[in-house]
């Protein structure tokens, strides 16, 4: 049975101008600080779980080597216990009901695994589709530079504004929105060069529907019906409710963009009803922190429900 979304389940990023947007700026901080890295170097290796096991691999005769057939057909077993399962994320065998059963988003808590728990499209191969390599590190100092320049601009502007005496704003607005429209221009170029490109539509269900809402998303991306990867917010200890992003691979590919929306109305995830529907935005301006209300005067979206249902887009 579909699973049905009312109206005051579902909120967006743009939906400041109705209410409080703290909520949804706490989920994308999150999303772009959590950094697996430090427990891996740091931390993993000196466990003593991790010294026990080493200890015993190192005292065991060399396994004879596999032939490629025998490695495939390994790579398709099931994994063995869940000490083998991603602690975030649905295992690559992991039969759907059993990874919803572990990592339930209403009450798996976020200093137990982190902030996210994801779902990947089985055949997803990053980078494979893509013209370049995503260079992030780049992309990040380079747009984190463009937006420097163009508060510098801003304030010299307002400046001689302010030294001019006019009693409109008007011609100050419209030398900031040449500025502002050439900034957004040379972020998604830049984005594009850094091979950046992917983006995300946004649910944000309340904590009684996140499992429900969930469910349908893990089940539709692993049937590859969606995106090619979906991520949904833990329990930080309170009742807000919870960011999920629904992942497509190109932000310029509004077909597949399309598409995807389309899934979401189908699987009545989203009320074409509701008022201000959802809205889609380009990782490129997540990972420089820009967000709905931005001192550069961009919006933080790309796309919304509405527009691109109506064929706007």
């Amino acid at each position: 049975m579909a699973t049905t979304i009312q109206d005051t389940d579902l909120f967006s990023d743009e939906s400041s101008f109705y209410g409080d947007d703290t909520q949804i700026t706490h989920y994308e901080d999150l999303a772009d600080s959590y950094d697996p890295e430090p427990y891996w170097v740091e931390t993993h290796p000196h466990l003593l779980t991790t010294i026990q096991h080493d200890a015993l691999v190192s005292a065991q005769p060399s396994p004879p080597s596999k032939t490629t057939a025998a490695l495939k057909e390994e790579e398709c077993l099931p994994p063995i216990g869940s000490r083998r399962l991603p602690r975030n994320a649905r295992g690559r065998n992991e039969p759907v009901p059993e990874f919803l059963a572990r990592l339930p988003p209403s009450t798996t808590k976020e200093e137990s695994i982190g902030p996210w728990i994801f779902v990947s499209e089985p055949d997803r191969r990053k980078g494979v589709d893509q013209e370049e390599e995503e260079d992030l590190a780049s992309f990040v100092a380079k747009g984190t530079e463009l937006l420097r320049e163009f508060e510098e601009k801003k304030s010299k502007l307002e400046e001689e504004h302010d030294r001019s005496g006019a009693k409109s704003k008007a011609p100050l607005t419209r030398k900031l929105n040449v500025h502002r429209r050439a900034l957004e221009e040379d972020i998604f170029a830049l984005a594009r060069e850094n091979g950046v490109i992917s983006g995300k539509w946004m649910l944000f269900p309340s904590v009684g529907r996140v499992d429900a809402v969930w469910k349908a998303v893990v089940e539709a991306t692993v049937d590859g019906e969606l995106g090619d990867g979906a991520k949904v917010a833990t329990d930080a200890g309170d009742r807000r409710a919870r960011g999920m992003m629904i992942y497509t691979k190109d932000y310029e590919d509004i077909e597949d963009v399309r598409r995807v929306l389309g899934k979401l109305v189908e699987l009545e995830l989203v009320n074409t009803e509701q008022r201000m529907g959802i809205y889609y935005k380009a990782d490129a301006f997540t990972y420089l922190r820009i967000l709905g209300d931005n001192p550069y005067g961009l919006k933080a979206s790309l796309y919304s429900s509405k527009d691109v249902l109506a064929g706007k887009v």
